[in-house]
């Protein structure tokens, strides 16, 4: 058995030939528990650098950081290191890195029978990505575009194309969100991972109302209120989550938030 996991989207591809010996010279003298690497994102045929050059270089790699320990790894996964502002500086999807399988393990048994609901056909790697990134002890990147991220403008994950294929993602990422703080929650750190997820928590909201889901709403609030009460929820969290409740209970214009 290997040591080292590499996770695959089913339309997606590996571009690169050269990737997984890339991987294996990179990690010879370091024995990681993460590596990421570069994307190419395919947006109905067109192809653009998703994560450049520069993301790698002007990151960790600028301070001198060729690798990222704990506990800095898990709470700097949206942060940024100097101007203590939230950003993408770790890629929340799973893949596009090389794990080491006891760490992936680790998390998967962590999250337990809930990640294998029917119901997660959403945002699984990100929930999983964030929980593995809290297990891993050290973590590095390097500039390697070896992943094609096929994106379609259609597709259950996206959630266009209709009333109903709206309201399936509604409800499952409503869903997400709720098993996501259960388990970040158990972290006794601040919630700086919850910052991108509380952001797309928005327009959801705004199809709970427009597509009446009552029992999606009741379960939003719920969260919303946890987080509100959250001693390691900070002022940015409980303003947002408050903001949200407003429009829960007032019907606000979703372009009030930006």
């Amino acid at each position: 058995m290997g040591k080292y996991i590499l996770l695959m989207d089913p339309d997606d591809l590996y571009m690169n030939e050269n990737l997984f010996q890339s991987l294996y010279d990179y990690n010879l003298n370091t024995n990681l528990d993460i590596i990421e690497f570069s994307v190419v994102h395919q947006i109905e045929g067109r192809r653009n650098f998703f994560l450049p050059k520069s993301h790698y270089k002007n990151h960790y790699h600028k301070f001198s950081k060729l690798i990222i320990y704990q506990p800095e790894l898990s709470s700097l996964l949206y942060k940024n290191p100097i101007s203590n502002r939230y950003s993408f500086t770790i890629c929340r999807n799973i893949w596009n890195k090389l794990i080491r399988k006891e760490i992936f393990l680790d998390a998967y048994k962590y999250i337990g029978n809930d990640y294998l609901n029917d119901f997660i056909i959403r945002s699984d790697d990100m929930l999983l990505n964030i929980m593995i990134n809290h297990f891993a002890n050290n973590y590095s990147n390097f500039f390697f575009p070896g992943y094609l991220y096929n994106l379609r403008s259609v597709s259950m994950s996206r959630g266009e194309g209709g009333t109903q294929l709206r309201a399936v993602r509604t409800k499952n990422i409503i869903f997400y969100f709720q098993l996501f703080y259960k388990y970040i929650k158990q972290f006794k750190k601040v919630r700086h991972s919850f910052y991108y997820e509380i952001r797309s928590m928005i327009k959801y909201v705004y199809y709970i109302k427009d597509l009446n889901l009552t029992q999606q709403e009741n379960n939003i609030k719920k969260l919303l209120n946890e987080i509100i009460d959250d001693d390691l929820s900070d002022e940015y969290f409980k303003k947002y989550a408050n903001k949200i409740l407003l429009n829960l209970e007032e019907g606000d214009d979703i372009n009030s938030y930006y």
